[in-house]
């Protein structure tokens, strides 16, 4: 048998979990996990018989290993031998997570031989997180200031196109997105919204006729950050947590402390919005304004309008050039600090593409990331039977499967694409061996345009190849005809009324849905190619018109088509 070790997290059941097949330690509140590495025994061949033999009592050898950990903040899973934690030492350790970090911070923890780097891999480290309550405690108006230091203006008066800053200050939130709605209150109706509009060299793009840019985006978009406590903040007790935060010195600069101590600094988990007084908001909300915020989490569990936090605005023409004038509001501002321990995960893929006819589309990419992005998408395909099939063509790329260090069972290598979805509507999936082949789509005789003419009407259809019940499938791309059956009578010869009816209606149309689900340890998608009927009707109404004139007027509109 071989002897091996493993890293093993424990934390009481009352105060969080351990997930050991994605390797993640989550605390109902900041504080202590324990983490040792354990010895681990793995039979591989059969044992011998027992002998008996007399051995003096001696207790076991404790472990004196000289681990060193890794135990810091994540943006990027990257660390190198020289971010060891100097605090922690030996197989045994009781790291602590920060509670100004609480609320969807995650810390790595990662056991490293002296002299050996660590692998980055969560085959052989943990993500430590803590939920904590979280709560949006208060905020603050100030004066702009590239520092975010502006002096506190809550409560007084600006002008029109100058530049300000909202410090909204939260609990247990850091690292999540927070909507932030500006409200003008007006006494005599309904509080006026006022929506982020940037602004490109100065001016704001309005469309011809109107008086303000589109309002589609009404909010801000921020990340929750954790910053230096400023001076004026102090003294405000609970409207805003303050918490001690482990700061490793590199600069060596400071010669009290010597480059790469350790040493405490007080932080205040917040966010900073950058807010241009624009006077487009006027025609709206009208001259004189009471600017407060409300702000709301991306789930909508947390609401807080934030009422006596105002700031008046007023027009004055001997107004200033502002910093934000040429930029304007700028409503979304990507995130940094990583929520998600899926991204980290090896076994993953990059980008989701789907080819037809028309064109290629992107599905997924992990690149341009919505702050959760949906796993459950749908793709909507319109065909025909038979020659009027669509070929569709799905591409998993930047696809990775390590096999060592997949936690799924069976492994995601070879099981990347799932496709059972098909079996039930009769598709078979090529295997060469078996004589079963999905054979590259040639030109066709039936190729081109398919028409009927009865009645003075002429229907057309596009025609391809014939149809191929035969999937062409691997971990990195699935290839099918897509065809819609105009079914009549079920398996049983009754008649398909909702079905035909939508034949001749089409909002009343049923699709056919086949749900493909591509998974690796870090992505999962599931892609719903929803087939509708390729039909096409035209009404045509005549009044005071003779019927050979009509029909010439109907016959020349289906040529057209």
């Amino acid at each position: 048998m071989s002897h091996n070790k493993k890293l093993v997290i424990t934390i009481p059941a009352a105060k969080g979990s351990v997930d050991a097949k994605t390797s993640t330690a989550v605390l109902n509140e900041a504080g202590t996990v324990r983490a040792e590495m354990k010895g681990i025994t793995t039979m591989v061949e059969k044992a011998p018989a027992p002998v008996k033999v007399t051995i003096p009592m001696k207790a076991p050898e404790a472990d004196k290993t000289p681990y060193r950990w890794i135990w810091s903040m994540l943006r990027t899973l990257t660390f190198k031998k020289t971010d060891v934690n100097d605090t922690l030492k030996g197989p045994l350790v009781y790291p602590n997570f920060p509670k100004i970090v609480e609320g969807g911070g995650l810390g790595w923890l990662e056991p490293v031989l002296e002299g050996q780097e660590p692998t980055n891999s969560a085959a052989h480290g943990y993500f430590i997180a803590a939920r904590g309550k979280p709560a949006v405690l208060s905020a603050e108006w100030r004066e702009f200031a590239p520092n975010n230091d502006g002096k506190i203006i809550t409560g007084g008066s600006k002008k029109f196109r100058e530049s300000v800053q909202l410090h909204i200050y939260t609990r247990a939130l850091y690292g999540q997105e927070l909507r932030i709605f500006l409200m003008d209150n007006d006494t005599a109706s309904a509080d006026d919204d006022l929506p982020p509009w940037e602004r490109t060299a100065g001016v704001a793009q309005i469309e011809k006729g109107k008086e303000t840019p589109d309002d589609a985006l009404k909010y801000f978009t921020r990340q929750v950050k954790i910053m230096p406590i400023l001076q004026d903040e102090t003294t405000r007790g609970e409207a805003l947590q303050v918490s001690d935060y482990v700061v490793k010195d590199k600069s060596g600069k400071d010669m009290k402390v010597a480059a790469g101590s350790i040493h405490y600094q007080a932080f205040v988990q917040k966010i900073v919005v950058d807010v241009f007084l624009d006077d487009l908001w006027k025609p709206g909300a009208g001259e004189v304004l009471e600017i407060y915020p409300i702000i709301k989490s991306r789930d909508g569990k947390i609401t807080k309008t934030l009422s006596k936090c105002f700031l008046s605005v007023k027009e004055d023409p001997a107004v200033k050039e502002s910093p934000l004038l040429y930029g304007g509001n700028k409503p979304v501002l990507a995130g940094d600090i990583p929520t998600n321990t899926r991204k980290f995960q090896p076994c993953k893929y990059g980008m989701i593409t789907v080819e037809d006819k028309d064109g290629v589309q992107t599905i997924f990419d992990e690149n341009v990331l919505d702050f959760k992005p949906p796993e459950n998408l749908t793709y909507n395909i319109v065909a025909g039977s038979e020659t009027a099939k669509k070929t569709i063509k799905l591409s998993v790329q930047s696809l990775v499967t390590h096999e060592d260090e997949c936690t799924a069972t069976p492994k995601h290598k070879d099981h990347v694409i799932d496709i059972s979805s098909f079996g039930a509507k009769g598709y078979k999936k090529e295997d060469t061996k078996a004589g079963v082949k999905r054979e590259p789509e040639k030109e066709s005789a039936a190729k081109g345009k398919f028409e009927i003419k009865a009645n003075n009407y002429k229907f057309k259809r596009d025609t391809n190849a014939s149809f191929s019940g035969v999937i062409k499938v691997s971990d990195e791309e699935l290839e099918f005809d897509a065809q819609y059956k105009y079914l009549f009578f079920d398996e049983n010869n009754h008649i398909l009324f909702q079905r035909i009816l939508g034949y001749l209606w089409i909002p009343e149309a049923q699709a056919d849905h086949f749900p493909v689900t591509i998974q690796t340890c870090r992505w999962k998608h599931v892609i719903d190619f929803a087939v509708y009927p390729d039909i096409k009707w035209t009404a045509a109404l005549a009044f005071n018109m003779e019927k050979a004139d009509f029909d010439a007027l109907k016959t020349k509109f289906a040529e057209a088509q």
